[in-house]
């Protein structure tokens, strides 16, 4: 676990210098999501800072930056079952829940309020950043974010907890371009409503 982090990656058989910097393995999990071509270029040859030998593959280079990313990066920690069946019944299938790029600011409050570290300004491996990501308690907002997508409502027994899971799943969905910025301010009406409402009852 405290073992030197890797800095050289073995492709076809010969080792590379590589930047592990963690923002370069977010643009590169974004890129893969968008399938932009010309980023993973990009990227790619940022990852790869002293270049290429003409002795390595194309393909065992790509590889060698996939296998970096999940070695660091656990996959089932990014896609969880959901039921996606528009016409009621039960269909799972691997959907994300959460995105580098659309939850930026979330993982900037997360790391900056539970470790004190600016993500801004951070130098951080991959390994570390994902060691991290996955030791932030569940009560931060991002992971009660993630924790909202991946929840299955079908197994939710409340109709009004289940009701609030639907529209918050709607609220921070990755599926769908929309503005969900009027979605978010209703959510924080009614919850400050129902508060309020609560503490009537107290008096």
């Amino acid at each position: 676990m405290f073992d030197e982090k890797p800095r050289t990656l073995e492709a076809d058989g010969v080792k590379v210098p590589i930047d592990p910097d963690f923002r370069i393995m977010c643009e590169y999990a974004a890129a893969i999501e968008k399938k932009d071509e010309e980023a993973l270029r990009e990227i790619i040859g940022r990852f790869y800072y002293a270049g290429i030998s003409q002795g390595i593959s194309a393909n065992a280079a790509v590889m060698a930056v996939n296998d970096f990313y999940t070695a660091g990066f656990i996959r089932d920690e990014r896609k969880r079952k959901q039921i996606t069946r528009k016409d009621g019944n039960e269909e799972k299938k691997e959907l994300p829940v959460f995105d580098f790029a659309t939850d930026e600011a979330y993982f900037y409050g997360a790391f900056l309020s539970v470790y004190g570290i600016d993500l801004n300004r951070a130098k951080l491996h991959w390994y570390d950043f994902c060691a991290l990501f996955r030791a932030l308690p569940d009560d931060c907002r991002l992971k009660q974010i993630i924790g909202i997508r991946a929840a299955e409502t079908s197994k939710i027994k409340s109709p009004e907890e289940r009701a609030r899971i639907k529209r918050l799943k709607r609220i921070y969905s990755l599926e769908n371009d929309r503005d969900t910025t009027a979605d978010a301010l209703r959510e924080m009406i009614l919850k400050q409503r129902k508060e309020a409402g609560m503490n009537e009852k107290r008096h």
